[in-house]
């Protein structure tokens, strides 16, 4: 009757409590005690604005239910008796004597041992109420704004989510003023998002932590080097040992310099690489030809921000506009030995069956 009253609240009436013990009838003989119980801890009021089993255990002692202590359940099973009432940041003493009267019963009922019933006597009441979880905002968002289904099973590791939005809200204290960061990590085998942190902090005006930094459009630097390198292996013109000069050069009406202001003179491929030298990645770009690379690019990571046919050497230091969806992808790919697989963060047969949200 309890559940037949959450699921359609009707007045206090006889006529509303003869509804009930019917819809109770009609409950007990289509589902069994554990579907019943377990239908009725989702929809359970704890206080508040607090529904289900699980909000209130993350709310009251900001963990799952799996892991909570004796006194900590027993508490739960008491507050849909009388929720407001029996609200342990607001009423202690009447919670506590709930949570008791419920721990007399399993230890009456041998649910409990003496021993563990003396410790539960003993536990603290919470004090306040935990924030709920909120983790990878900005990918949650994109999903529930694309695709019409309540929940979706994502290839998210949750501990490496976890530490990652943690590690990037301690570290932003070192950036710079309106300064964010964000993250994308994806493992190469199967191209499949392990965590995607879109900003360190996505609650936050300041430094406008609502704008997913994953798809937003960036210079990426010096990034591209390794596929500039990688792509003259393609084509056969360099090798790791190659020598190349590194010395002050002039591009037509481009002249790029070293970020050191120095230069190495006869250099190896792989050692300018390493070094991140920005004359030699200029020179091999210029060689094996910029529409020709940023086309190979193309097939690798998607659509570019900048059409080839306007693309420029310059783009061998961050002159063309990359996201982290697209930079990752390419970076995929060079783990793979230049196969290109699409990035993914849906289970794999729903993925099959939907659009890519970052065409």
């Amino acid at each position: 009757m309890q559940l037949a009253k959450l699921l359609h609240p009707r007045p206090r009436t006889i006529g509303s409590k003869l509804i009930e013990m019917f819809r109770a009838i009609q409950i007990e003989s289509t589902l069994s005690k554990e579907a019943i119980l377990e239908a009725y801890l989702t929809i359970a009021p704890y206080g508040g604005n607090i529904e289900g089993i699980v909000a209130s255990s993350l709310r009251y002692f900001g963990k799952k239910p799996y892991a909570l202590s004796y006194g900590q359940m027993a508490l739960l099973v008491a507050l849909p008796q009388s929720p407001e009432r029996y609200r342990p940041d607001r009423h202690p003493k009447q919670s506590q004597k709930a949570r008791d009267r419920v721990l007399e019963d399993a230890l009456e009922n041998k649910a409990m041992s003496l021993y563990s019933y003396t410790h539960a006597l003993k536990e603290a009441l919470p004090q306040r109420l935990y924030p709920l979880p909120r983790y990878m905002p900005h990918l949650s968002e994109n999903i529930l704004a694309k695709l019409s289904a309540k929940a979706y099973d994502t290839t998210l590791n949750a501990k490496v989510q976890i530490a990652l939005e943690q590690w990037a809200k301690t570290k932003s204290r070192f950036l710079g003023k309106d300064t964010t960061l964000a993250v994308l990590v994806a493992k190469n085998s199967d191209a499949t998002i392990q965590a995607y942190v879109g900003s360190h902090d996505r609650f936050s005006t300041s430094v406008s932590g609502y704008v997913d930094m994953i798809k937003a459009i960036r210079s990426p630097a010096s990034t591209l080097k390794p596929f500039i390198y990688a792509y003259g292996f393609e084509k056969h013109i360099i090798h790791p040992n190659t020598i190349i000069l590194d010395e002050e050069t002039r591009f037509g009406d481009y002249m790029p310099y070293n970020f050191s202001k120095d230069y190495t003179g006869e250099i190896r491929i792989g050692e300018a690489l390493q070094y991140s030298l920005n004359i030699p990645a200029v020179k091999v770009l210029q060689k094996v030809g910029v529409e020709d690379f940023v086309q190979r690019l193309s097939t690798l990571s998607g659509k570019l921000f900048i059409p080839k046919d306007k693309a420029t050497l310059p783009i061998a230091l961050g002159g063309i506009g990359l996201s982290i969806w697209q930079l990752t992808q390419l970076y995929v790919a060079l783990g793979n030995e230049g196969k290109a697989y699409g990035l993914q963060y849906l289970s794999h047969t729903k993925e099959r069956k939907m659009k890519q949200l970052f065409d």
